[in-house]
């Protein structure tokens, strides 16, 4: 995401946009501070608000699991999601 590191993009909060909804442009944010604190900066808020966006806060919006391959050294990365304790499933 944004050319961040593969951590940084996976613990970034999540923003869900649901187009249309009863007539308004409406944003679903994440915020949480459990089971860490995830919150939308309020640069961004205020972007998605200057575009006439309702926001919605959500308490999760699911977590996930990422590999990166970098294709110059081949070396390989994964993380697991902090919204669920860093573990895969059955780990």
């Amino acid at each position: 995401m944004r050319g961040l590191p593969i951590f940084d993009s996976v613990i970034e909060p999540r923003i869900h946009d649901q187009l249309i909804y009863n007539d308004a442009d409406v944003c679903g944010i994440e915020q949480t501070s459990k089971p860490v604190n995830v919150t939308l900066s309020q640069r961004t808020k205020d972007a998605l608000i200057k575009r006439h966006h309702r926001l919605i806060p959500m308490g999760y919006a699911g977590c996930v699991q990422a590999i990166s391959i970098d294709i110059e050294t081949g070396h390989i990365s994964a993380v697991s999601d902090i919204r669920k304790g860093g573990k895969p499933a059955g780990y």
